[in-house]
């Protein structure tokens, strides 16, 4: 189909024209600092020509507008840009009469060259890139929402809306009311500042949500601003104007969008097909109440149809999908440290007997942010005084000052973890680990190394069937959550904060010594931030939505220590609430006739003892019988798999056989889940997967027909069962790998067997 961007050749060439003259004028502006040769003056000729027939051409387009009652958005442009070249032209021969050479290139500069800048910006793209990018995006709908290509490819009206320029060069839409006065759909000013203000007016609405539901894409600023404060949100974008995507297909990079957006369906159309599509999606992931979030310019035009939208939606959710993808992105990742940590753990004690081995003492938790380069004298000082705690990569930081905690508490099972840790020389410091850390840290860590549990370890927790007695600590959203559960839990009654800012000052991430992001990583980290946060100054700091839950998720897990003191030393970062703020220097004075030797922890850590002989062999018993364990549960997955595939051909030819099948099915599940590879293993690896099953019962136990029931099991069990299939031969890589490392360290440790 033929693009809708039809714009004037005589604009057109002035598009084409304006990058020439501004260059050229630029390199003028410089030679008029110096006696022009003849090959200047030809320049300053050429230059002068050129100026000289913009604004005849602007001057003729001005008369057509006067002769015209049609609307232009380039009427007041053209107007202001004639009379600034005007006033500037004049003044700039002026000083070339008087020969000031210098002072006419200033007046180039400084003011013809910004109203030239100003007119390209307004003017806005060629209609070759508005064309070529209308057919990018086309193959880009065409691959990614073939449906929606579809719809495209077949329509026929041009689109009501127009294109037109923001103050700031940024495309804006409008349409013409039926006074034929232009209705803007974003800022003409700047509509990304626009759309940031609009994102920020949400928060109360949308904090404490992870699935959006946008009514209208627009132009896109309002979602990518969105999806920058609130990138951890998953999107169903709901865009009912296919005219307004036409608009959108011309003057944005679809795919550069939509590739900073968490987008998991995307529908066009006001049809009832289109929304019905979008209501089968919400229903697949219908884990908790979505906000929905309209455009303004929606707000305006279409509350009756946004409302009646809203009501289907709030209809079909039950649940939140934020579990589900934090899931699906790591639980095979998670399983798999967990399986390969069980040599480091046999090898290594657990934390229990430091129980209150630290009764009284003051810890220090030492993050990674920018005041840290501030206290780092102090805390050197602080050192002979208190417990330092590197939380994570903190590590690099204090190594690159010369500082060596008394521990370091890591957690993260990521592969840029493993990166900061892996040319770290910190085998004589003492470690503590969870299962899920990245199995590469933790191997080889030798005798200062020690170990935890979190909540949300299912793999140990079913493999080592953990107790009380264990130390089990709280999953919080940072290892800074469980390093202070750490010094908590061996007894110390003051924790200390140190570079946990918790939020960015001055545009930085992290202080120096941190080697495991890159600037571009760091940069892009910072530009998100596009939130605010109070600072202890009193005044704010830039913070984005995950760094904000970071901060809520601290203060919530410190608010249930009533009985322990916690300060906050940040010269520039967050406030925390539950803490008090005391300078770096004064806890220095507070703590200085206190005496922490530097070896308080090695002594205590080589005096640990590992897990008794009775539990270690009960585990590897466990991994000695999951191999068949797992093929067993292959087995029960395929003939699960293969009895829901002859559902469908039942269902129509033979019901008792069908509902004979449905019984079997339900036995077979029931011996799976009752298996340890499924308790231990596809429980974490395919959580997600589980939750959209588990989520989905209620079409099961509401069905009334035989065809509803064979639906459940085709919709619903099938993709959980194809999922776990899908892992299951890694899963027995897996098992295979962490049986030859529990080997190797049962050799190690038992060399006389």
């Amino acid at each position: 189909m033929e693009t809708q961007y039809i714009c004037d050749d005589t604009i057109e060439a002035i598009r084409k024209f304006m990058p020439q003259l501004a260059d050229a004028s630029l390199e003028v502006s410089k030679l008029l600092f110096e006696p022009l040769d003849e090959q200047g003056w030809l320049q300053f000729a050429d230059v002068v020509e050129g100026i000289d027939d913009l604004y005849r051409t602007l001057s003729e387009m001005q008369e057509r507008h006067k002769e015209s009652n049609n609307f232009d958005p380039l009427k007041d442009c053209i107007a202001q840009s004639l009379q600034s070249i005007a006033k500037h032209f004049g003044s700039m021969n002026q000083y070339m009469d008087i020969d000031d050479h210098g002072s006419a290139g200033d007046i180039i500069r400084y003011e013809l060259i910004p109203v030239f800048r100003r007119l390209a910006l307004a003017l806005g793209d060629s209609n070759d890139v508005n064309r070529q990018r209308f057919q990018t995006n086309m193959k880009f709908l065409e691959k990614k929402y073939p449906n929606i290509y579809n719809q495209i490819k077949e329509e026929t009206k041009g689109t009501v809306y127009q294109l037109s320029y923001a103050n700031n060069g940024s495309p804006i839409a409008y349409l013409l009311n039926e006074q034929a006065e232009p209705v803007y759909l974003n800022s003409q000013f700047n509509p990304e500042n626009e759309a940031a203000y609009w994102a920020d007016t949400l928060r109360e609405h949308v904090d404490k949500k992870s699935k959006i539901i946008f009514y209208g894409l627009g132009l896109g600023y309002e979602v990518e601003r969105y999806a920058q404060i609130y990138p951890n949100h998953v999107l169903f974008i709901y865009e009912p104007d296919i005219n307004a995507l036409l608009m959108m297909m011309g003057c944005v990079n679809l795919q550069r969008l939509f590739s900073r957006l968490s987008v998991i369906h995307f529908i066009v159309g006001h049809s009832k097909s289109a929304v019905d599509e979008l209501m089968d999606s919400f229903h697949r992931f219908s884990y908790g109440e979505a906000e929905i979030v309209a455009l303004p310019f929606y707000l305006k035009s279409r509350k009756v149809e946004i409302d009646q939208f809203a009501g289907k939606v709030r209809s079909s959710i039950t649940k939140d999908a934020n579990f589900i993808y934090n899931y699906k992105l790591n639980g095979f990742n998670w399983a798999k440290n967990i399986m390969y940590n069980f040599s480091n753990i046999i090898a290594t004690p657990s934390i229990a007997g430091l129980k209150n081995r630290l009764s009284g003492m003051t810890a220090v938790i030492v993050g990674a942010g920018p005041s840290l380069e501030s206290d780092i004298e102090q805390l050197r000082q602080l050192k002979k005084h208190a417990i330092i705690i590197a939380a994570g990569t903190t590590t690099q930081s204090l190594l690159h000052y010369g500082i060596e905690p008394h521990l370091i508490v890591s957690i993260d099972g990521s592969e840029a973890n493993y990166r900061a840790f892996q040319h770290l020389d910190i085998r004589h410091i003492p470690f503590v680990f969870s299962p899920m850390l990245n199995y590469s840290i933790a191997d080889d860590r030798g005798e200062l190394s020690a170990h935890l549990f979190l909540k949300s370890d299912i793999t140990a927790n079913h493999f080592m069937s953990l107790t009380n007695d264990d130390p089990i600590f709280s999953t919080t959203h940072s290892v800074t959550g469980t390093a202070i559960q750490t010094a908590i839990y061996m007894g110390c009654e003051e924790i200390v904060f140190a570079g946990q800012d918790l939020s960015y000052y001055n545009y930085k991430l992290y202080a120096q010594g941190a080697k495991h992001v890159t600037e571009e990583q760091v940069k892009a980290e910072v530009d998100s931030a596009n939130l605010l946060v109070e600072n202890v100054k009193g005044t704010v700091n830039r913070t984005h939505s995950g760094l904000r839950q970071t901060l809520e998720d601290i203060e919530n897990l410190i608010s249930t220590y009533t009985s322990t003191r916690f300060i906050n030393t940040t010269a520039m970062g967050a406030v925390i609430k539950h803490t008090v703020w005391e300078s770096m220097e004064s806890v220095v004075l507070r703590l200085q006739n206190r005496e922490v030797s530097s070896h308080v922890l090695i002594n205590e850590m080589k005096a640990l003892k590992r897990h008794e002989e009775k539990r270690i062999t009960a585990l590897n018993n466990e991994l000695i019988e999951l191999p068949e364990q797992m093929r067993n549960c292959q087995r029960g997955l395929k003939k699960v798999k293969d009895q829901i595939n002859s559902l469908s051909r039942l269902s129509k030819t033979n019901e008792q056989e069908c509902m004979k099948v449905i019984h079997s099915i339900d036995q077979d599940w029931e011996v799976i889940t009752n298996s340890s590879p499924f308790k231990g293993l596809f429980l974490k690896a395919n959580r997600g997967e589980m939750k959209i099953f588990e989520a989905s019962l209620s079409r099961l136990i509401l069905s009334t027909t035989l065809q509803q029931q064979v639906d459940f099991y085709l919709d619903c069990m099938m993709p959980l069962i194809a999922a776990m299939l899908n892992l299951s031969n890694d899963l027995s890589n897996v098992i295979a790998e962490s049986r030859a490392r529990m080997d190797k360290t049962l050799q190690k440790l038992n060399p006389q067997n």
